[in-house]
């Protein structure tokens, strides 16, 4: 009998303490960290895990669902979506937050049901205005109303949630980087959209420098600093996507090219000698200033070459001049092609513009002592 007792204690201490796997068993902070830091695959183990306990909300799902997504697993995230939405339509009906209705508008939107999406996004929004709820205090919630109003299609209110959020988050912070390049690629669009171009190349700007932009991106930055006049700028970005797919960048390459021609000459004309803004004039139109000054080149040079002697002084100026004249008709017709993303590449090799592109001398008389 004298065993007994420390046996029965040592007992009573054991079933008292928690285990080790309950030590270790993550809590639903640890699983939205890692969430907002991008480590997804670690991030679902974590959310099905505290799914196993029974202690996952509605938000929490949701997230498991975009995670089992990016991984890869199809199947587990379409059915992680649909708990997720039979979980927050049930928060959400108690009165919910602005958290409960993005996830759940976003859970909408995932399943192929916008309006439902804009309705609850609509009576969030509602809420917020009529101050029956109060403003998030975190960037992250600032982050949320902005795509509540996004998902209403309320550019102006979206674009000030959006710009809010962008000022308060952490550019140090590892977390909410996805947020943050969702929200500046909207203010980059609706910038690009609105002809707004140096807002759009400051966003574009900002949106590559994070990391994580592809080729639609620097295409978008090319086009914004093409239209405010900056070619070199436009230049480097068509370049990055040579650089970052060169098996792809045949297009971007040729319109690199052109953009460092318009750098070396300081500007281009905006109109045609007709008067006709390049912007405006249509995809045939703009083939057809390219040809009608590649033939101006080849006549001129053809010209010179064919003189008995060595030309006046100033009739070989004017030639000069005639050739500069068309050169900076074709680099504005073929950059207004390139940046309408028509195929730059295939009318200047199929139309022999190709060597217009790539060698400057085809824009230049030869030196007289080379033709005399």
């Amino acid at each position: 009998m004298r065993r007994a007792v420390p046996l029965l204690l040592a007992a009573a201490l054991l079933a008292a303490a928690p285990s080790r796997a309950e030590d270790a068993a993550p809590t639903p902070a640890q699983a939205i960290a890692a969430y907002d830091e991008g480590r997804y695959a670690e991030a679902a183990g974590m959310i099905q895990a505290i799914d196993a306990r029974g202690q996952a909300e509605g938000a929490l799902l949701y997230r498991l669902f975009f995670c089992l997504r990016t991984t890869g697993d199809m199947p587990g995230s379409r059915l992680a979506l649909e708990h997720a939405a039979a979980a927050l339509e049930k928060e959400n009906a108690k009165g919910g937050s602005i958290e409960t209705a993005f996830y759940l508008a976003n859970a909408y939107g995932n399943l192929g049901r916008p309006a439902d999406a804009r309705n609850v996004a609509a009576e969030a929004t509602r809420k917020l205005e009529a101050k029956e709820i109060q403003a998030p205090p975190t960037p992250i919630g600032t982050f949320q109303v902005g795509k509540l109003y996004q998902d209403q299609a309320k550019q102006p209110e979206a674009k000030e949630w959006y710009a809010k959020a962008l000022a308060a988050f952490d550019p140090a912070s590892s977390r909410y980087q996805a947020n943050a390049r969702w929200a500046r690629r909207y203010l980059a669009e609706s910038a690009l959209s609105a002809a707004d171009y140096p807002a759009a190349d400051r966003e574009y700007t900002a949106l590559v420098a994070a990391g994580g932009a592809g080729p639609d991106e620097y295409r978008n930055l090319a086009l914004a600093r093409f239209r405010n006049g900056s070619y070199a700028g436009a230049a480097e970005a068509w370049e990055e996507i040579v650089k970052r797919d060169p098996g792809n960048g045949d297009d971007a390459r040729y319109a690199a090219r052109l953009a460092r021609m318009a750098a070396e000459m300081g500007s281009l004309p905006a109109k045609t000698a007709a008067g006709t803004a390049f912007a405006s004039l249509s995809k045939e139109d703009l083939e057809a200033a390219m040809a009608e000054q590649v033939k101006k080149s080849k006549e001129i040079r053809a010209e010179d070459a064919a003189a008995a002697s060595t030309p006046d002084p100033g009739v070989r100026r004017r030639r000069e001049e005639a050739l500069a004249a068309a050169k900076g008709t074709f680099v504005a017709a073929a950059l207004e092609y390139a940046a309408r993303r028509f195929p730059i590449r295939e009318v200047a090799f199929t139309e022999g513009y190709a060597v217009f592109v790539f060698q400057p001398s085809e824009w230049e008389l030869p030196p007289l002592e080379a033709v005399r």
